[in-house]
């Protein structure tokens, strides 16, 4: 079992299929040429429709809870940045925000949308506060989430920490054990149950 938590260099798809009914899978492809992913879940003609970007070491699956929980009649579309998920890594190593936005603008061309609210979870928000400058007109409205305007040196330590190498893990309790013991301060009401869930978001199995 091989532990993803590397996302920025090493990507690898997530482990569970969605449980949410009439998801849709969108591939889409790079102004460089990688095949990149996306998951398109509620009606595509919705009034609203909401990009979720997920953070350093996520991908699309973190906001399935949300969506489900919201049950709104709206277009949610949660993406898998480049090296993430189900979409290619960058043989060019090409992990930045302003790099991640890019793609972002080649998704919503293609999904043919003119106008889209932004929900960001840390990396995610970045993103999103990027985009909120560079394509004012297109914005309705943004959630930021575990992130502000300026970013903590210790937080940023912290995360290396965790993002050094790519680990393998004997079966999903171990893995959910090893991403206990590095996330546990940020989700202290977690449950056994639910750091297996977090293991299978965050690992595949080989």
């Amino acid at each position: 079992m091989r532990d993803d938590l590397e996302h920025a260099q090493d990507g690898g798809p997530a482990a569970s299929d969605s449980a949410l009914p009439g998801k849709r899978d969108i591939f889409y492809e790079s102004t460089d040429g990688l095949r990149l992913y996306a998951a398109d879940y509620g009606p595509e003609d919705a009034a609203l429709t909401v990009l979720c970007m997920h953070g350093l070491t996520r991908n699309h699956k973190d906001f399935e809870p949300l969506i489900r929980q919201l049950d709104l009649p709206c277009r949610f579309v949660a993406v898998d940045v480049r090296g993430r998920g189900l979409s290619d890594r960058d043989p060019n190593r090409a992990y930045s925000p302003d790099v991640y936005v890019g793609d972002m603008v080649t998704l919503l061309n293609k999904l043919e949308t003119s106008k889209v609210s932004l929900i960001g979870t840390s990396m995610g928000g970045l993103m999103a506060m990027i985009m909120s400058q560079a394509m004012k007109d297109r914005i309705q409205g943004i959630v930021l989430n575990d992130v502000g305007p300026a970013v903590n040196p210790a937080g940023v330590k912290r995360i290396a920490g965790y993002t050094s190498g790519v680990r393998s893990f004997p079966d999903w309790q171990a893995a959910a054990d090893a991403i206990q013991s590095s996330q546990h301060t940020a989700f202290p009401d977690f449950t056994g149950t639910d750091w297996i869930a977090f293991a299978r978001q965050t690992c595949r199995e080989t």
